[in-house]
């Protein structure tokens, strides 16, 4: 049975869906997610809005839990994930990332002389031949069982030369460079099987056409774009209140046509908005952003970053199971919030922009 809110968004075309880590125990489980992350109560939720929709690992498919060493993998974690998903009837399943430069990538990823790889990556000629059998591997392991993969995450950084060994080598080649490669992958699976769709993901853009950040991702995407090595853009749509204000989602609309005029899927991966206490300002918000992506041509996927506020990462930081961003409570019984069934409404009446089709 799908969720109400795939449900409501089936005529548009639009897959909706959520990111979530798993409460399923197992040998190994990495020591942070073996208790308190989840529970049946949450999953029960999952399934009752998103159900038959898309699935994010939110931890447990990220380069620290997968790539021990050179040539050494461990997919548990991810399958794990995977297999949760399946059981609550998900339809696709995004991996999570392949590539990622600051956090929860493991030590070796990020120094040429860690005791995993002094003596085995000497030249940048082994560092290219191990990311390379990182990408190949997992994507093999995968074949048709993940639907997109977030091939790079957060790649804008001041100091653009710094974190993953490969990049200081490749340096301006090394977007690129991963998404050739993964291409590369791709393009060697199975011909009977539905291949996977590959992307980039980061926050802080697709809000200001204006910012140094979207000039930064425009460009960086638009080269992959013009070499077809990407077929989906990320936004993660962390969201505060000056981002669903009139001007602020003005701004946004701007930005996003500009990025949906590159001819790629568009999704909206990470969504949690941060508009203080009233239920009803935070409906309203939902609606304005789901708008925005419907008025897309190219607006094909939209995700929230969990489901109640009582696991939600604004929850942790904000020290509070009552965060207020995300369509269920954090309470003990996880209502359902005015904004999920406001957002199912609004779907279900929108007529769409007459552009989108079903793939």
């Amino acid at each position: 049975m799908a969720g109400f809110l795939v449900e409501a968004s089936a005529h548009l075309c639009l897959l909706v869906g959520a990111a979530l880590t798993s409460n399923i125990q197992y040998p190994g489980r990495p020591e942070q997610y073996t208790q308190g992350i989840t529970d049946a109560l949450e999953e029960q939720r999952l399934a009752e809005a998103f159900g038959g929709g898309v699935f994010t690992a939110e931890n447990l498919c990220k380069p620290l839990y997968i790539f021990k060493g050179p040539y050494e993998y461990d997919f548990t974690p991810c399958d794990v994930e995977l297999e949760y998903a399946q059981r609550n009837k998900m339809s696709a399943f995004r991996f999570h990332t392949l590539f990622w430069d600051t956090v929860q990538v493991p030590a070796w990823m990020k120094n040429r002389n860690h005791p995993l790889v002094r003596n085995v990556l000497k030249t940048q000629a082994d560092w290219e031949d191990v990311s390379k059998d990182l990408i190949n591997r997992t994507i093999f392991h995968y074949q048709d069982r993940v639907q997109y993969y977030d091939v790079v995450n957060e790649i804008i950084l001041r100091k653009f030369h710094e974190g993953l060994v490969l990049k200081q080598y490749l340096k301006n080649q090394y977007l690129k460079t991963v998404f050739r490669w993964a291409k590369e992958s791709v393009s060697q699976l199975p011909e009977d099987i539905k291949k996977p769709l590959l992307g980039i993901n980061e926050w802080g853009v697709g809000l200001d056409i204006r910012s140094w950040r979207d000039r930064t991702y425009y460009n960086i995407v638009k080269g992959l774009v013009d070499q077809n090595l990407i077929d989906f853009i990320g936004f993660q749509m962390h969201l505060q209140s000056r981002h669903v204000s009139l001007d602020g989602l003005r701004k946004m609309r701007i930005s996003l046509e500009r990025f949906n005029d590159l001819g790629v899927e568009i999704h909206f991966t990470e969504i949690d908005i941060q508009v203080g206490a009233s239920q009803q300002r935070l409906a309203d918000a939902y609606k304005r952003v789901f708008n925005i992506c419907l008025n897309l041509s190219n607006c094909k996927v939209a995700q929230t970053w969990g489901v109640s506020d009582k696991y939600s990462w604004k929850s942790n930081i904000l020290q509070s199971s009552f965060a207020n961003v995300l369509l269920y409570k954090g309470t003990p019984s996880r209502e359902k919030k005015l904004a999920a069934t406001e957002l199912a409404e609004f779907l279900k009446d929108h007529r769409g922009n007459g552009m989108k089709c079903c793939n």
